[in-house]
């Protein structure tokens, strides 16, 4: 990540809940999406609960996890009963980055309907929590994703890609299918078989923007 981009102070990070035990947490909610695993043997007890891991999550430093908020939704629209608290218990920075995660999950999910049902069977759509927020257009799923990309960085202020957007040119998003992964708008979200994120930035895109990269199982 570029020194100059910005990112959630650590005064809001929980720091007793390291990236390991995240990526582990994610995967134990059938969200292999940094470990390539098909899942932790975490107890329920073990487990972050939605709340703790959404709001982890997005006060990690690291953008990888940040993005990871997004296959998590999609994976679990049901958490979405968590995300008004988690984003009132936020500083307004980091909420504004929960925001644009949770609705770059919920038009994603609306986009590949069809594909996510295949593979997750019918499941309940995210309900628009944070549009009225980020002043989104009503308009087509494709280009309300296309304004939210550029209402990100307005309210960001910064050059970064978190969401995965095709927000400058000279981005290649590499997007593959596996056996039951679903492609989502550049980045992979690896249900089963096992995904990798690696930074890749081309042209004048800045570091720091990440994609998701497949490999197969």
């Amino acid at each position: 990540m570029s020194a100059s981009s910005p990112q959630p102070s650590a005064a809001h990070t929980d720091s007793s809940i390291s990236g390991e035990v995240l990526v582990h947490a994610l995967a134990s909610y059938d969200v292999p999406f940094l470990a390539g695993e098909e899942g932790s043997r975490e107890s329920d007890e073990e487990r972050l609960t939605p709340a703790t891991l959404m709001s982890a999550l997005v006060t990690h430093p690291d953008p990888r996890l940040r993005l990871a908020l997004i296959p998590l939704l999609v994976r679990h629209p049901r958490f979405s009963q968590e995300a008004e608290r988690v984003a009132d218990q936020l500083p307004a920075m980091v909420r504004a980055y929960f925001q644009c995660f949770y609705t770059a999950a919920r038009l994603l999910q609306t986009i590949h309907q069809a594909e996510l049902e295949l593979y997750l069977g019918k499941q309940p759509p995210l309900p628009d929590l944070f549009g009225a927020a980020l002043d989104l257009p009503e308009d087509s799923p494709e280009e309300t994703l296309r304004v939210l990309g550029e209402r990100q960085q307005q309210l960001l202020g910064r050059c970064e890609k978190p969401l995965g957007l095709p927000l400058g040119s000279g981005v290649a998003h590499r997007t593959a299918i596996a056996v039951g992964g679903v492609v989502v708008q550049g980045f992979f979200i690896p249900f089963s078989g096992s995904g990798t994120l690696t930074e890749s930035c081309a042209g004048a895109n800045p570091p720091g923007c990440y994609e998701a990269e497949m490999s197969s199982a």
